[in-house]
């Protein structure tokens, strides 16, 4: 019999072949010339036609992903083969040496995962946690939201200082269903499951409480502004906020903070 986790890693197993031989075989399989335009049919939705629709120029997307699989399949088997190459290589010299060659290696190792978090927390310092703007990204909730993976799936998430509740201007209504503090709600589970929606205890600020948190949170969008604009043609400063966001993105973000907020403290 086999066990339901082993079902999923088959399903998985037969997903990656069928993913390996479609790269391998993509001549034989590709409906279309996936660099072939069709100017007649852009932007076309999925059909008998065109499975997958065509893209903005007219070409078939369903073909593109097939051939595009061979690119990603080489640049990733690639550079596993180089980690792994390299890896052995590193520590088959360490195991046989021993010694101070072998401290040097493991030290080594250690440096670069020390330098990462060092990096982390470099960028973290400059902008506290505990008055974090709306909208800003800080580098440890974005790592901690990358190794959830939470950007892959299908919801919503934000992160909040401790020092701030939960509400803001745009969620005001919350049910707590975990904190770092009491765990896990059960009650909460619970009435969701049931869908018992009159059993939630949902937290709402006062209008007080909301115009507080507000003045305090512009207050905080708008040094992040003013710093951001300080720092935006600073080469070292550019280079520290370029990744997944660019400096145009930080400087968007900062400035949509203190557009949205300001109104709705007036309101």
């Amino acid at each position: 019999m086999i066990r339901s986790h082993g079902k999923l890693t088959l399903i998985a197993a037969a997903v990656v072949c069928i993913a390996i031989l479609m790269a391998i075989f993509a001549p034989l399989v590709s409906p279309y010339d996936p660099l072939k335009q069709d100017l007649s049919s852009l932007l076309a939705s999925p059909g008998p036609t065109h499975l997958l629709g065509t893209d903005n120029v007219g070409r078939d997307v369903l073909a593109r992903v097939i051939w595009g699989s061979r690119v990603s399949l080489i640049a990733g088997s690639v550079s596993v083969a180089i980690a792994v190459v390299a890896g052995c290589f590193l520590g088959l010299i360490a195991g046989y040496s021993g010694g101070r060659l072998d401290d040097v290696l493991i030290r080594a190792s250690q440096l670069s995962f020390r330098s990462e978090r060092q990096r982390l927390y470099q960028r973290g310092q400059a902008m506290l946690a505990e008055e974090l703007p709306w909208l800003a990204l800080h580098p440890a909730g974005e790592w901690v939201g990358d190794q959830l993976r939470l950007g892959k799936r299908p919801m919503r998430w934000c992160y909040r200082p401790l020092a701030w509740p939960v509400w803001n201007y745009e969620h005001r209504r919350l049910v707590r269903f975990w904190s770092a503090v009491d765990g896990l709600n059960t009650t909460a589970i619970d009435a969701l499951a049931s869908r018992r929606l009159d059993h939630l205890s949902v937290v709402e600020p006062s209008i007080d409480d909301l115009a507080d948190q507000l003045r305090e949170e512009l207050a905080v969008s708008r040094r992040h502004l003013r710093a951001v604009l300080d720092g935006y043609w600073d080469r070292d400063w550019r280079r520290e906020h370029t990744g997944d966001e660019s400096p145009e993105d930080h400087l968007w973000r900062a400035a949509t903070a203190v557009a949205i907020a300001g109104p709705c403290f007036v309101r």
